[in-house]
Order: C-alpha cells, then sequence, then structure tokens
C-alpha cells in the first residue's frame, strides 16, 4: 500500500490535523477581532439601547486602554456620540447566554452579540484586553 496503510489511519491524520491556523493572541489581535466582530452590535445600557459602531480601540499603553464607539442608531432621547470606556475601570467581563456583559466602575452594559459561540470570543477578547490594562496586577490581587 501507498499513502496510509489503512484506511482508519488515513482518517485519524486528517481529523486531528488542525482546520486553520491560529494567530498568536496579542493585544493588536484581539483589537482586530473585536474591530471585525462588534460593528452594528446592539448595546443595551440603562435608558437605552444603541446600535454601534466601532471608533477605536487603543492598545495597552502606560496611558491605559481605551475602546470608543459610535452610536449609529438610537432607541432613547439621546443624541448620538462618541461613547467608550477605559478597560482599567472595567471590574468583569463574561459572557452570559448570547450577550457579553461588562460590569464598569458606574454602569452595566449588555452587548447583544446574538450567538453563544461568538459571545464566548468575544467576551475572551475583552477579558484578555482588560487583563492587559489591569493598574493593580503588580499588587498579586
Amino acid at each position: 500500500m501507498t499513502g496510509c496503510a489503512a484506511l482508519g489511519a488515513c482518517l485519524l491524520l486528517a481529523a486531528a490535523a488542525p482546520a486553520a491556523a491560529q494567530g498568536e493572541q496579542t493585544p493588536e489581535g484581539a483589537r482586530r477581532f473585536l474591530e471585525q466582530v462588534l460593528p452594528g452590535v446592539v448595546v443595551q445600557v440603562p435608558g437605552g439601547t444603541w446600535r454601534i459602531e466601532i471608533v477605536s480601540i487603543n492598545p495597552p499603553t502606560d496611558d491605559g486602554c481605551h475602546l470608543g464607539y459610535r452610536d449609529i442608531q438610537l432607541t432613547d432621547n439621546n443624541s448620538p456620540g462618541i461613547h467608550g470606556f477605559d478597560f482599567a475601570d472595567v471590574f468583569e467581563i463574561r459572557a452570559e447566554g448570547t450577550d457579553v456583559v461588562v460590569v464598569q466602575r458606574h454602569v452595566t452594559v449588555n452587548w447583544r452579540i446574538g450567538s453563544e459561540a461568538m459571545a464566548a470570543r468575544v467576551a475572551y477578547a475583552l477579558e484578555f484586553l482588560r487583563q492587559r490594562c489591569d493598574r493593580t496586577a503588580d499588587t498579586g490581587f
């Protein structure tokens, strides 16, 4: 026999091969991922619901990290504007079903992702950035 000695061995090798190579997890990679998947996401905040587009995601620096977004469709009486948060002011990020919950210092925001699998990926990328922006990390707590 040439190639695989048995069909079963060929199938095992094919199943073990990764479908696509995954890049290294970096702040830049997290930023690119979020910029690709977050546009058009619905964000629910106290007093209203917004559909957003990402304006900026600054990588971790000595000045902190910031995610900025613009309201493109509102269901409240507020004017469209630029909003966002500094990751250093975020206490918790978690996936809850098809939502990502971002608990900030003064407000909790629900990001309506629409898919449990994608919500888990978005929460992971946001948490990845939050951990790199944690100004208290050197305290050991």
